[in-house]
């Protein structure tokens, strides 16, 4: 390999390995040597934006994405990416696959970004040419199935994941997206879910390096103040931020002090709002795995608290490499993340009732009532709730994520939509931002007959207009297996009363704990028959509903659902009770 060649791989060695300015050395001595190269260019622009040099890395990434090599037109939009610069990206990416049309690579990457900017037909063309360029390639596979989640194909994507396993079995990304997707099917029991994030587990172990010895905790250190690590995806103005904000914001700082890191660049002003209840806010996280478990170390924290678990973004190689003694899991994902080193689950006796261990690797300790609080958006609170009920048609609305509206939904909501004939349905979903997406659906409701009492809302990005839009609905129609957490949360803030049917995981009995905690149990279904009769009562009385209207918002603002302070106290006491075990060997801790 020539002399330069060799440089250039090192500088990507450096970038990969999240050493930026170390490759900025490097690119810079072979952009010297050849300062119109274009590829040189684009790797100078990834280096310099993952340094934050905005100006820098704009200048070489716009030279780089001008040139007819398709590589480096591709790694420059991976630059603008980095910058957050979507449209930017979009355009070199678009280049990129006019110069090669077969770049997989590419036309992956392109579709990812027009998914993100919701330009969903387009993204569902764009992988699936990506996917005929290389069929056998496991990460555009995956990114496959999940556009065609997206998209309402869940069961489609699973297959093609099943199929490219067959193919290559110590695939991580293929075993990944099984278990992630796993949640949403209809037709996989709980042990078979389980199973998927088991093996998705063991391929990441099999390949991650032993973890460093760490100090483990001493009976010296049983009641002095803890510091906690929050390491979330979400610490800005997000679904999962309204669960966590009350932790945050009520904690008592003589028992825990809390360190976030956040694992992505963005914020807002839920962000500093979070960073200013905080002790502290480290961006260790954006780092190399090597080097954010070397900084979470040296912080010196006790226990850290994964709030993403499998979710998209998640670095299980931070809790493989044991970052702190302890290492809980909570609130981002709504199964096991079977990893080694993640030693507790926090849940509730709802969600996880006796025998729900089988399900998963980690220890559950139970936060009963409810294993979650919830803190309404400014937006909502300065909103008022339902209307009273008016005599006539109710009208049942779902705002979840289209990829939780299976086919035993559809069934549920047929047999719904035939007993009261004339109530109307409305979904409200990002996926419905989609014409493709929006005429599948459509046709599923023609099929069963109620597809013109059927109203589709694309996606509101708007807060106060997302909750106006409760105002329409007069009953919530929860999703199965996979439950809604925020959109229950929120339509019970808004007056809205929600039918959940219970079912034998997590994710199926989540809507359970929460209708049970902001004392409304009698919602919630035990089977399918009353689900359906339990929805088509509230439907013929208007006066139930209009007591619901009335009075939820306070009901539930009265309940350990939305009691902040308590529940902060509870989750203080659950982290404590954790440590206490861990300095006893009750979780039989071990450094790796």
């Amino acid at each position: 390999m020539h002399p330069l060649e060799v440089q250039f791989q090192q500088a990507r060695e450096l970038l990969r390995a999240g050493r930026a300015a170390e490759a900025e050395v490097v690119l810079r001595r072979l952009q010297k040597r050849a300062p119109n190269e274009p590829l040189t260019q684009s790797q100078l622009a990834r280096a310099l934006a993952k340094q934050g040099r905005a100006v820098e890395a704009r200048f070489f990434a716009e030279r780089a994405g001008a040139s007819k090599h398709p590589d480096a037109v591709e790694e420059a939009a991976y630059a603008l990416g980095e910058l957050g610069d979507a449209s930017g990206t979009i355009v070199l990416l678009e280049r990129a696959v006019a110069l090669n049309p077969m770049q997989a690579s590419a036309l992956c990457a392109l579709s990812i970004w027009l998914e993100s900017v919701r330009r969903t037909d387009e993204a569902r063309e764009m992988i699936l040419r990506a996917h005929a360029a290389a069929p056998n390639d496991p990460g555009i596979t995956a990114n496959a199935a999940m556009i065609l989640a997206d998209t309402w194909s869940l069961e489609e994507g699973l297959e093609l994941l099943r199929s490219a396993r067959d193919k290559s079995p110590n695939a991580s990304s293929l075993q990944y997206a099984l278990a992630y997707f796993a949640n949403f099917s209809d037709r996989l029991s709980a042990e078979e879910v389980s199973g998927e994030h088991r093996r998705h587990a063991e391929l990441l172990a099999a390949r991650a390096p032993a973890a460093e010895p760490i100090r483990c905790p001493g009976v010296e250190d049983a009641e002095r103040p803890l510091r906690v690590g929050l390491l979330s995806p979400d610490l800005r103005e997000t679904a999962a931020a309204r669960f966590l904000e009350a932790i945050v914001r009520e904690h008592d700082p003589s028992s825990v002090r809390y360190v976030l890191y956040p694992l992505t660049n963005q914020r807002d002003p839920m962000s500093e709002r979070l960073r200013g209840w905080s002790a502290g806010w480290s961006e260790a996280a954006l780092q190399s795995d090597a080097r954010a478990i070397a900084a979470i170390r040296a912080d010196a924290i006790d226990v850290l608290v994964d709030l993403c678990g499998l979710a998209r973004g998640f670095r299980a190689g931070i809790l493989l490499g044991r970052a702190a003694p302890v290492q809980v899991t909570y609130l981002g994902y709504p199964n096991t993340t079977a990893l080694r080193n993640v030693d507790v689950r926090l849940v509730d006796s709802i969600t996880d009732p006796p025998g729900a261990e089988a399900f998963c690797t980690e220890r559950l300790v139970r936060m009963d009532p409810c294993f979650l609080c919830f803190s309404p958006s400014m937006a909502a609170a300065d909103i008022p709730p339902h209307a009273p009920a008016r005599d006539g048609p109710a009208t049942f609305g779902s705002f979840n994520h289209l990829t939780k509206i299976t086919p035993t939904v559809l069934e549920l909501w047929t047999a719904i939509m035939k007993r009261v004939p004339d109530a109307r349905l409305i979904v409200k979903a990002p996926a419905l931002a989609s014409a493709g997406v929006r005429e599948r659906f459509t046709s599923a409701a023609a099929a069963s007959g109620w597809a013109d009492r059927l109203e589709l809302l694309p996606p509101i990005s708007d807060l106060a207009e997302h909750h106006h839009a409760y105002h329409r609905v007069d009953i919530a129609l929860d999703t199965f297996p996979y439950h809604g957490t925020t959109t229950t949360c929120d339509a019970l803030f808004m007056g809205v009363p929600v039918i959940s049917l219970q079912g034998d995981r997590h994710a199926a009995r989540v809507g359970a704990s929460l209708l049970s905690a902001a004392g409304v149990p009698e919602l919630v279904a035990h089977t399918p028959v009353e689900y359906v009769e339990n929805a088509v009562a509230l439907a013929g009385s208007a006066t139930r509903r209009r007591e619901y209207h009335a009075t939820l918002r306070a009901r539930m603002a009265a309940s350990p659902l939305g009691d902040a302070r308590g529940f902060a106290r509870r989750f203080e006491s659950a982290l404590r009770s954790i440590w206490r075990g861990a300095i006893a060997g009750t979780f039989g801790l071990t450094p790796g």
